[in-house]
């Protein structure tokens, strides 16, 4: 592994460790806080820390929406991303499954093999059902522009004939 992808792993396990106790002293003391869903509080962590959840959104998911954080769990995701890169949707769905089986893996709890390897499944299965939906909304806007945009060129053709039409006739 490279020094840089050292770093790298050393800077997301620094400011994860931050905003972790941000939410642990947020769960404690913070009532409106603790009234909110998960979903919610991600979107919260979201606007608070942008470029961490651009790159390490689900390292965020796991802080804000289940109280998640381990070091281990972090290291080991993050090398296997390097050492496994992320070229389809598929592959990306693995890699997040992945750190949440390595969170259940190392958050203290024993979780025997099989339970872990459920947990990766819903995990995978999750995260596909969430890259299907945003796929299909891509597209529905896509169609949408498209239609937009063929009525808007008929409509300008239109208003250009109906001018050139009245030009002529003012001329004659």
């Amino acid at each position: 592994m490279s020094d840089q992808q050292e770093i790298q792993i050393k800077n997301t396990i620094t400011e994860g460790k931050k905003i972790y106790g941000d939410y642990l002293r947020r769960i404690r003391d913070d009532e409106q806080f603790n009234k909110l869903g998960y979903q919610a509080r991600y979107e919260y962590y979201m606007k608070m820390h942008i470029d961490f959840a651009r790159q390490s959104p689900m390292v965020l998911r796991m802080i804000a929406s289940y109280g998640m954080f381990n070091e281990k769990a972090i290291t080991m995701y993050m090398k296997k991303c390097f050492n496994c890169p992320i070229k389809t949707d598929e592959d990306y769905c693995d890699r997040q499954a992945d750190f949440v089986k390595y969170n259940y893996m190392f958050n203290g709890k024993h979780k025997s093999q099989t339970e872990l390897n459920e947990i990766w499944q819903q995990s995978k299965k999750s995260m596909m059902d969430e890259i299907k939906a945003t796929n299909e909304e891509k597209k529905k806007i896509s169609d949408h522009r498209s239609k937009n945009k063929e009525s808007n060129e008929r409509e300008r053709k239109n208003n250009i004939l109906k001018m050139l039409k009245n030009i002529s006739e003012s001329q004659s």
